[in-house]
């Protein structure tokens, strides 16, 4: 179902935001913990869109909904 491309991108980009998290250092967004969750989803829905648009994938839901859109009408989006 995947390329070659494919899998050497989604293997680059785990590979990257597993030694982004285990190295840099991200201040804190907000106290609030409602607030600091509102921020996480909106950056990690920006992440995983340009990583899917860039042709990769970071996790397995990603890779099934890659899938699925190429196999039927439906869109990632």
């Amino acid at each position: 179902y995947v390329g070659t491309s494919f899998a050497i991108k989604s293997g680059l980009g785990i590979l990257a935001v597993a030694i982004s998290l285990q190295l840099l250092e991200f201040p804190v967004a907000a106290q609030d913990k409602l607030l600091g969750s509102i921020f996480g989803g909106f950056f990690v829905g920006a992440g995983v869109g340009l990583a899917i648009r860039g042709g990769a994938v970071l996790d397995g839901t990603e890779v099934l909904a890659v899938i699925l859109s190429r196999r039927t009408f439906a869109t990632v989006g």
